[in-house]
C-alpha cells in the first residue's frame, strides 16, 4: 500500500497497553533491539485511501541491541538534517518536519 515510503517504527496498540508500551514492543518484534520511549514528538490523524490513522510519534533511546532487519525490507539510521533524504509516507511527514526543527 505504501511501497517505498518510509515510516519511523511502530505499530498498533493492542487493547492492554499505552502508545509508548505498544511501541517498545513493536521496536522489539520489528527490530530485534530494546529503547526507553522519551518524549512525543506529535500526534496526527492521516487519512489514506484505505484507512484513516492516529499516527502518535516519540523520541526513543537505543538501551538494548543493534536494530536489525526482521520485518522490513530497508533500514537506515539518518541524522535529523537528513530527513529529507528519503521518501516519507504521508502520515510521518508532520513528525518529520517536528524532529528537523528541533533536532536538525
Amino acid at each position: 500500500m505504501l511501497s517505498g515510503l518510509w515510516e519511523f517504527p511502530g505499530g498498533k496498540v493492542e487493547q492492554s497497553e499505552t502508545p509508548r508500551e505498544a511501541l517498545e514492543r513493536e521496536i522489539t518484534e520489528e527490530l530485534g533491539c530494546g529503547v526507553v520511549v522519551g518524549n512525543q514528538v506529535t500526534s496526527t490523524v492521516h487519512s489514506y485511501d484505505f484507512a484513516e490513522i492516529t499516527l502518535t510519534t516519540f523520541y526513543c533511546a537505543l538501551v538494548t541491541g543493534e536494530p536489525r532487519l526482521m520485518e522490513h525490507t530497508a533500514i537506515r539510521w539518518l541524522h535529523p538534517a537528513a530527513l529529507d533524504d528519503v521518501p516519507w509516507a504521508p502520515a510521518d511527514l508532520p513528525a518529520v518536519a517536528i524532529v528537523k526543527a528541533e533536532l536538525g
